[in-house]
């Protein structure tokens, strides 16, 4: 579901492309996300913008992914950022 061509601006800061999220995505330490505030709005006939909330322990950060499908294809997340929500006082 990750297109080769794969780029993420992550919460962190961070830069990561296709291999570095699937060796965070497979870690046996890896900790789930709670997910909110789905929508997906369809920017083309193959492409579609996602976005939503997460949250893990007290961070929350909105995020959004693009996704395209080659004709006959599967869909497959080209690019993905994470913003993150400040923490109130």
């Amino acid at each position: 579901m990750i297109d080769p061509e794969f780029r993420e601006y992550g919460a962190s800061g961070r830069e990561w492309d296709r291999e570095s999220v699937l060796t965070v995505v497979f870690a046996a330490d890896h900790e789930p996300l709670d997910v909110s505030d789905e929508a997906a709005v369809r920017l083309a006939e193959d492409i579609v913008l996602v976005t939503y909330r997460t949250r893990r322990r007290e961070r929350t950060t909105l995020r959004s992914s693009i996704w395209r499908r080659d004709p006959g294809g599967p869909w497959r997340v080209l690019f993905h950022q994470g913003t993150p929500v400040p923490t109130q006082m």
